[in-house]
């Protein structure tokens, strides 16, 4: 499914998962009314039927509005390292990159 800007595609603020971010600003935000939300408007992840989209979940991510008359469809998993008892920085490096062995190449499923 098509998802575009009026069916609220999940909006992300890209940063927003570092450790100096998690550990310095989120704690001291103010909610929904926190200025960094009208300062540093979102990405809209609009796709296209087949698109997947990875990411962090630490980074601040939140569903739009529906302005459509279609149901939008989500699929949502996600993966947790047990018995960690820090969270990891955010910063990798290009050897330790998972996408590393794609070649920097597209991959679509579907």
């Amino acid at each position: 499914q098509d998802i575009d800007e009026a069916m609220g595609p999940t909006h992300i603020w890209p940063g927003t998962h570092t450790e100096y971010f998690c550990s310095f600003y989120k704690p001291r935000m103010l909610g929904p009314v926190d200025p960094y939300y009208t300062d540093n408007p979102p990405e809209l992840m609009t796709v296209k039927a087949g698109d997947a989209v990875l990411m962090d979940t630490r980074v601040m991510h939140c569903g739009g509005l529906n302005n459509s008359k279609m149901d939008r469809m989500l699929l949502h998993f996600s993966f947790e390292t047990q018995g960690q008892i820090n969270a990891p920085s955010g910063k990798i490096s290009a050897q330790q990159s998972p996408w590393s062995s794609l070649g920097g190449k597209k991959h679509y499923l579907g």
